[in-house]
């Protein structure tokens, strides 16, 4: 990898870990933030038993997929890519459980002895497996399914917070520490393999989910105003899901920054 490129993965690795924290010190740290994420929490309907991919998480489920995945990266790219995939994707979960459990605190501002569930760790499994996904393929493929992955990922994080397991902010949370991961790594190890380079840099689908952002970001935003002004819970509560939506647009967009090939 160009060290161009690697300062490339390192900024990203740093501007999400801003995100990250944005989101707690707002959706969690926030008077008016835990307002409005307990108050779309409360038009959701929890369930325990989440049909489609949200009910199908469990830790082999979890090894399975993720082996996969990195089989894949090796035979295609080589060990570089492998490593990166594999390392990216055990920082998120380990620290995902660290963060929650130990580390990070939800202040009891509008409860009493509220649990911290920032961030996310079903919204971390889909973000690091999809992403690992993008990158382990060949490179003539990683265009179309960056779009797929990326709405597959939007469609699951909308589920989790209709099932009412999680605010929007530990969604938000979750993708912010995936990427972050993924920066490091790539900063870290020389994933840019020496066969089959495809440049993505100006691709359709680059372009795409740069507009489904845009569209996903401008919709959560008309829809947050109108809650907020007719204090609607459920439309605040579809405000968060087309911003987890936009976040994850730009953050599966970004898998042209980490590896350029």
């Amino acid at each position: 990898m160009k060290q161009a490129s690697r300062a490339k993965a390192l900024i990203t690795a740093v501007l999400t870990a801003i995100l990250g924290l944005a989101a707690y010190l707002f959706g969690v740290q926030n008077a008016t933030g835990q307002l409005a994420e307990n108050t779309a929490l409360g038009a959701s309907e929890f369930t325990t038993t989440p049909a489609g991919p949200l009910g199908m998480v469990n830790p082999t489920s979890i090894l399975v997929s993720g082996g996969i995945v990195v089989l894949i990266a090796l035979l295609s790219w080589g060990i570089g890519r492998a490593v990166v995939i594999a390392g990216a994707t055990a920082i998120s979960l380990v620290a995902s459980q660290i963060l929650k459990s130990a580390v990070l605190e939800r202040p009891d501002i509008w409860e009493i002895s509220a649990v911290n569930t920032f961030p996310s760790g079903h919204a971390t499994v889909f973000a690091a497996l999809g992403f690992g996904l993008i990158i382990a393929l060949p490179g003539v493929a990683r265009g179309f399914m960056s779009v797929i992955v990326a709405v597959s990922v939007a469609l699951i994080n909308w589920q989790i917070l209709a099932a009412g397991w999680h605010r929007p902010s530990d969604v938000i949370g979750a993708l912010a520490l995936v990427l972050a991961s993924y920066g490091v790594m790539a900063a870290l190890i020389p994933a840019t393999a020496r066969r089959g380079k495809v440049q993505l840099r100006n691709t359709p689908s680059r372009v795409i989910l740069n507009v489904l952002a845009v569209i996903t970001l401008v919709i959560s935003l008309g829809c947050g105003i109108y809650a907020w002004a007719a204090n609607n819970a459920s439309v605040l509560l579809t405000a968060g899901g087309y911003l987890c939506a936009a976040i994850a647009f730009w953050v599966f967009r970004r898998t042209y920054t980490l590896i350029d090939v």
